[in-house]
């Protein structure tokens, strides 16, 4: 009986979509603008915006040990629209009944170099825009007080983080 309870949970842990724990694997879906702000209203969720080009190495890096992430993965998933906006894409998105190239809504925005993550809510109105790479370890927490709607109770990030400030909703 107990061989057989290990083979099932080695199976298990061996099959795709699942992560080391046995949970299964949370992804991070990213969505293109247009469809994203709409979710983003339907949902009634904040919005997590990804500057990125493919050649931007530390856009990779931030995808890899970032994003990807269970925890990270996670909570986007549960709070969030996660959109990504390539910085060389021809495409045309729509931001307050404007049509853009990515490049123009990048400039507007205030994107000065890739990668940067602008968090938004539901109506497009800009929560905050942090350039560079950012570590899980500071971007779980930072999802949390966005989420939180901390910024909206004056309560500083580093309160929210050390642990000397709440904001539930």
């Amino acid at each position: 009986m107990l061989h057989k309870k290990l083979m099932l949970a080695a199976m298990i842990l061996l099959i795709p979509g699942f992560t080391e724990t046995g949970l299964p694997q949370q992804k991070t879906v990213w969505h293109d603008y247009n469809t994203g702000i709409k979710l983003a209203r339907k949902y009634n969720r904040p919005v997590v915006v990804d500057f990125y080009a493919d050649w931007c190495r530390w856009c990779k890096v931030m995808d890899e040990k970032t994003f990807s992430h269970p925890s990270v993965a996670s909570s986007l998933s549960k709070n969030y629209v996660c959109i990504r906006v390539d910085t060389m894409s021809g495409t045309t998105l729509n931001y307050k009944n404007h049509r853009l190239a990515p490049q123009e809504f990048a400039q507007i925005m205030g994107v000065s170099g890739l990668p940067t993550v602008l968090f938004m809510d539901k109506d497009e109105n800009v929560i905050t825009r942090i350039p560079g790479f950012i570590d899980k370890d500071v971007f779980l927490p930072l999802l949390g007080y966005i989420n939180d709607r901390c910024y909206l109770k004056n309560v500083s990030f580093e309160d929210y983080k050390s642990g000397r400030a709440r904001c539930a909703k």
